[in-house]
């Protein structure tokens, strides 16, 4: 499935019509869609799993209001009095391998005072009167991707950030079950035992009535206990998110104050030690290099003379060896030709050739010859023209290195020079430490609730048992053979099948899913060593996570991101498990992560998560930086423009400056 648009009119913020084009590139499969909060991102989000699922949505707010009051809500403040609100989505979907346009608009406006909302879904163009209704649509879309299974899709990030408090995730859970039909078979339990406990008061002998209620009634106290329990678990479970949210601002406000600094003062001291003898390396090497060649770049002036004065020393020897020559080529010129010759014409010749050599004598520098040589004209070219460049590059990399160096230090020194002191520090370091034992006991409070519950449903499962083995020993003797008791005799077996395979198929497939995860994760994490193994507790859910050195990791030794990575990776893991090909939709993809744990959800997630991923985000979680880590993977981006004054929203192409 393939998103093509997405239509809202006067829906939320948006006031009018606006459209989305989610059209993908091949190999670009992100959308990117950036807003400040409050400007609508969510809005989109939650009117595209309104669109596919109408009241089965799970939108937030809808889970606190009824449906209609819900569609109400969403109705622009500033749209005309009874103009019509929508939400459209555009898919391409295969169809036993024929691609199909579908489009889906729900419609609502308020009538008389209530809400009228309708439905109509186009194929190919053409009205599909068999898909225009809720119970035709939800048994479409339900073979598209269920609704308990659309929210390993189409998700907040925030959801995530508390996805395994106390090692135990209830996103994990409803996954397993929603994945498993874990729903189907309890739902069937519950008629079955329903029905047995309606048949079985009819069977019973009057002498064993008084047992039958005292089992009955232990039964019903445990069930009222585990309720009980399971309720002070959701209490314990907001009191971890309270915990750790205030262990989040006492984090945050120890840092801003310096405590961070103050407790890496040590590591901050070495550095500075480091910097400090870099630097003086630094200098020893620039000091040789002034030493060296680069000490005659103050000379080149007079280096280009001296290596004139040579070039003219090895002319002048060069030119008196030649004179030498031509008075000895004269000399036997005379003995040999001229004393042969006219008396008239060899005293031309003899006159030319002494003139000659006189203008040759004529043209000798009269310098006295100091002995440079060849060897001069090649050592100074050398240094002027490969020795000084040379020391000069070297001399500018290192000045470079000098000036960054002293830069560091100068920061380093200002940042140790802030770090406040240990009586201003140590109250807030106290608090901290105490905030942090306070998480630390939350969390151990969480497992240990979970325990009990799970050890206290598998003591109802034995109890439950014994009941029904009490009631089928204790049957009236004219029950016996009865309709009735055929009946209560295959209920309680039944009852027995499914309580065995539900068991089986979740630790069956718990394998599957377990490895899924895992190998999520670490594809997540890559080569950051923080996790060797994940496990997953069958009967609990409770997740378990070793250590390289084969220690157990406890959620809150994790720090937020890691923490997020992991809950993550179960969403991954659970989408792949589901073996549903659906593009996903998600609203503050880096949650709170810091910039280490948002690269690796940027750089292995997201653009491996799905074939079309939209992502809702702020300036602050996706910008400039994180765009252009992205930019090969993003097809297109929008912005939504929000009006404070008016409260109305747009959107247009592009993305934050």
């Amino acid at each position: 499935m393939v998103i093509k648009k997405i239509t809202l009119r006067n829906f939320g913020p948006f006031l009018g019509e606006h459209h989305l084009d989610l059209n993908t590139l091949p190999g670009k499969p992100l959308i990117l869609v950036g807003a400040l909060n409050g400007g609508g991102k969510t809005s989109i989000l939650e009117a595209s799993r309104l669109t596919l699922y109408g009241s089965a949505c799970g939108n937030g707010k809808l889970r606190s209001m009824r449906y209609k009051d819900y569609l109400r809500m969403c109705i622009n403040n500033s749209s005309p009095k009874g103009s019509i609100t929508s939400t459209e989505i555009t898919f391409i979907r295969n169809e036993e391998g024929v691609a199909k346009e579908i489009r889906v608009a729900r419609a609502w406006s308020v009538v008389d005072g209530e809400i009228d909302e309708t439905i109509s879904v186009f194929v190919n163009g053409e009205l599909e009167e068999a898909l225009s209704n809720e119970a035709g649509w939800n048994s479409y879309m339900s073979a598209c991707l269920p609704p308990n299974l659309a929210h390993l899709f189409l998700f907040d990030g925030e959801q995530i950030l508390h996805g395994g408090a106390g090692g135990v995730s209830p996103i994990l859970k409803d996954g397993v079950y929603s994945l498993l039909g874990i729903e189907t078979i309890d739902k069937l339990t519950g008629d079955l035992e329903l029905f047995e406990r309606k048949q079985m008061a009819e069977l019973v002998k009057e002498s064993a009535i008084k047992e039958l209620r005292s089992l009955e009634k232990k039964c019903g106290e445990q069930s009222v206990a585990i309720i009980d329990k399971k309720a002070q678990l959701e209490s314990a479970r907001d009191q971890f998110k309270a915990i750790e949210n205030a262990l989040s601002m006492r984090r945050l406000q120890f840092r801003n104050k310096g405590g961070e600094e103050y407790r890496n003062r040590d590591k901050s001291n070495e550095e500075l030690k480091q910097l400090k003898l870099e630097l003086s390396l630094i200098n020893e090497r620039l000091i040789e290099c002034c030493a060296g060649s680069l000490n005659l770049e103050l000379v080149t002036r007079e280096l280009l003379a001296l290596r004139k004065r040579a070039a003219e020393e090895v002319e002048t020897v060069e030119a008196v060896a030649s004179i030498q020559i031509l008075k000895k080529r004269d000399a036997e010129l005379a003995r040999d030709v001229l004393s042969k010759s006219d008396s008239g014409l060899r005293t031309q010749i003899e006159a030319w050739l002494d003139a000659d050599i006189r203008k040759r004598l004529g043209n000798i520098s009269r310098q006295q010859l100091i002995g440079l040589g060849q060897e001069t004209i090649d050592k100074t070219d050398f240094i002027i023209k490969t020795g000084i460049p040379e020391a000069r590059r070297t001399a500018d990399a290192l000045l470079a290195a000098q000036l960054k160096t002293e830069e560091q230090i100068s920061a380093l020194e200002e940042k140790i020079r802030q770090i406040p002191s240990e009586e201003y520090i140590i109250e807030m370091e106290k608090e901290l430490t105490e905030a942090e034992s306070n998480l630390t006991v939350a969390e151990l409070n969480l497992r240990e609730f979970t325990k009990q519950i799970a050890e206290d449903e598998k003591r109802l499962i034995e109890a439950e048992a014994e009941l029904r083995r009490f009631k089928l020993e204790n049957i009236d003797a004219e029950a016996k053979g009865s309709e009735a008791e055929r009946l209560q005799r295959q209920t309680a077996k039944s009852l027995e099948t499914l309580a065995a395979f539900k068991k089986r198929l979740i630790t069956e497939n718990i394998i599957l899913i377990q490895s899924l995860i895992e190998e999520s994760l670490q594809r997540l994490l890559r080569k950051l060593s923080l996790i060797k193994r994940l496990t997953i507790d069958p009967e609990t859910f409770e997740i378990h996570l070793e250590s390289p050195s084969g220690a157990q990791l406890l959620w809150q030794q994790m720090s937020a991101g890691e923490q997020q990575i992991v809950t993550t990776a179960i969403i991954w893991g659970l989408a792949r498990a589901s073996g549903h090909v659906f593009p996903m939709m998600v609203d503050t993809p880096l949650g709170r992560l810091d910039e280490t744990h948002r690269g690796k959800l940027l750089d292995h997630y997201y653009p491996e998560a799905s074939h079309q991923v939209i992502l809702l985000s702020t300036d602050k979680e996706i910008g400039p930086k994180e765009v252009l880590s992205l930019q090969e993977h993003v097809t297109r981006t929008y912005l939504v423009r929000h009006n404070e004054q008016t409260k109305v929203s747009d959107l247009t192409e592009g993305y934050f400056n």
